[in-house]
């Protein structure tokens, strides 16, 4: 190893900061499964990091990039101390972490570093048992940090901490350029229209507005539920029947109706609250199919009181108005429902399938989810199936194409671990066209040995796009674990797509839409496109509306 402490990576421009995140992420790896583990920010009161285990018990390691110790940097660990103390009362383990071992001389009338540390301990000590409390304090040193990356599942961090080169933003971009002059001109930034399809990539790379949107949909049915479903008037106008609503209020309330769950009311409020508590999560199991689990009790509920309504509605004859509100809450339950399973299942996976016919925009989408994620500050490579051109092994050629020839797959895998933990988001590794290049011979036999080493980190997903034409090309082992997506084209955004491409190339918007199926292919649009400016033609003449026409168009326009 190449362990510098003076040259490790800086994060955020500060060499303190990249240490920081170092101990933090070393820190992470030492937990146990059953706890919670927290990265914090700026101000930590007194922690970098810390885990509350199933006990409610807390572990914290704070860490100091100092080279030296002297009166001031005890003096800031003394407050550091001090502020855990006041800030984590359930706080049982203390961890300070330095990249320096403490000298032990043993000379007389002089305290060594050993001596102070032992010192500050005893006073630590008393400080926490005058609070009530009990808290074991620990030192990790340099030796002891060095011993923790020697460790193989730390290869990674050696190489993204302590490299001069790579894994950095810079370097993520650079291989995202390298990745689009490859694609050319099937990559055209301006003559980008946002798809459904994109959202997927949120869910998968578990951004900030795939939680934002998941937690509002949950939060949104406290305002169903009393506008549409509780008692008394509502929008439809009817008149307030008190007789009617006490019945209601019964059945509601029945727990054969509830099949023994508490109140809807009291089940809307716990599933809010659930929804109110998610964090953005890059890593690690998502908390949303125990609340579908919820919604579906609540929705069986629902269901039991329309039926109920069903069997009385001959009774009076607002009945059959309550029986509508409550199936169409109903209904709302199912959507909620259905996108937290899908939530669930998008961001929860560690591969994703991107499948489509030629010219659908496969390349150029995968291209703008790079580049958009990168300008995020979200570690993204992006690597071109042409690019695999030899029948080396596909890591042997990743590592190439990555300009890190001299590293194994774990130190890659490692390093993109560590840039997006410090970066605390999902990282995605996209590959695009794997049936080009030596794609037909390489991914059958190599696909799930070269999954297998991002499949150890779960900070990472993975993205494949192939042509519809070539899905056996992925072995079906991945395929039954991926998340699949199929990409049409524009599909009902063709006449949004029409009017971003002509005006592109200067061209007159068409008269009447252009309905013809081939024009939601964004290759065969660009093409009439290209037909009609090299032309040097303004507008779109009558009789070019089929493949034929457009590719005559296309081919005389490049003869002339």
């Amino acid at each position: 190893m190449n362990v510098d402490w003076h040259s490790i990576r800086p994060l955020n421009g500060a060499r303190d900061k990249g240490s920081e995140e170092l101990c933090s992420q070393l820190a992470r790896s030492e937990i146990a499964d059953d706890a919670r583990f927290i990265r914090k920010g700026s101000p930590d009161a007194g922690v970098e990091c810390f885990a509350i285990y199933e006990n409610g018990s807390e572990y914290a390691w704070q860490a100091k990039y100092f080279l030296t110790l002297g009166n001031s940097q005890w003096s800031q660990i003394d407050e550091s101390v001090s502020t855990a103390l006041q800030k984590h009362p359930r706080l049982t383990r203390y961890v300070v972490c330095l990249p320096l071992d403490l000298p032990d001389a043993r000379v007389p009338g002089k305290e060594s570093a050993l001596a102070k540390w032992n010192a500050r301990v005893e006073k630590w000590t008393g400080w926490a048992s005058e609070r009530g409390m009990t808290v074991e304090f620990s030192y990790w040193g340099s030796s002891d940090l060095l011993e923790s990356l020697t460790r193989p599942e730390h290869i990674g961090r050696v190489r993204f901490w302590f490299d001069a080169t790579g894994f950095d933003e810079d370097w993520f971009e650079r291989r995202l350029q390298e990745a689009r002059q490859t694609a050319g001109p099937r990559y055209t930034s301006e003559l980008h229209v946002n798809l459904p399809i994109a959202d997927r990539f949120e869910a998968f790379g578990r951004t900030n507005r795939f939680f934002d949107q998941t937690i509002s949909l949950i939060r949104g049915l406290a305002n169903e539920w009393s506008s549409a479903c509780s008692p008394g008037p509502s929008r439809l106008g009817r008149e307030r029947d008190p007789e009617v609503e006490a019945w209601i209020k019964a059945v509601t309330d029945d727990p054969v109706v509830r099949r023994g769950k508490v109140s809807i009311g009291g089940a809307i409020e716990e599933i809010v609250a659930a929804g109110s508590e998610f964090e953005v999560q890059p890593n690690g199991m998502l908390p949303f199919g125990g609340v579908a689990e919820k919604v579906t009790a609540v929705e069986t509920a629902v269901d039991g009181i329309v039926q109920h309504l069903l069997t009385r509605q001959e009774e009076h004859r607002v009945i059959s108005q309550y029986r509508h509100q409550y199936e169409t809450f109903a209904g709302k339950l199912r959507k909620v429902r259905e996108e937290l399973v899908e939530a669930q299942r998008w961001g929860g996976a560690a591969v994703m399938v991107v499948r489509g016919q030629a010219g659908t925009g496969k390349t150029h989408l995968l291209c703008d989810v790079a580049h958009r994620r990168l300008g995020q500050g979200r570690p993204t490579v992006l690597l071109m199936g042409q690019s695999f051109t030899s029948d080396a092994t596909p890591w042997s050629q990743t590592a190439d194409l990555l300009d890190a020839g001299d590293s194994s797959a774990d130190e890659i895998v490692g390093a993109i671990e560590c840039a997006a933990q410090a970066a605390g988001v999902r990282a995605l590794v996209l590959i695009d066209a794997l049936n080009e290049g030596k794609g037909l011979g390489l991914w059958p036999t190599h696909l799930s040995g070269f999954l297998a080493h991002f499949a150890r980190s779960d900070w990472i997903g993975v993205v494949l796009s192939i042509r519809s034409f070539y899905d056996e090309l992925i072995p079906e082992a991945v395929r039954e674990r991926a998340v699949v997506a199929t990409h049409y084209g524009f599909g009902d955004r063709s006449y949004d797509a029409m009017r971003t491409f002509f005006t592109h190339y200067g061209l007159e918007l068409p008269s009447t839409p252009l309905i013809a199926p081939e024009f939601g292919n964004p290759l065969f649009l660009k093409t009439l496109c290209l037909g009609l400016q090299g032309q040097g033609a303004t507008r779109l003449r009558q009789g070019v509306n089929g493949i034929a026409a457009v590719f005559e168009l296309y081919i005389s326009s490049i003869n002339k």
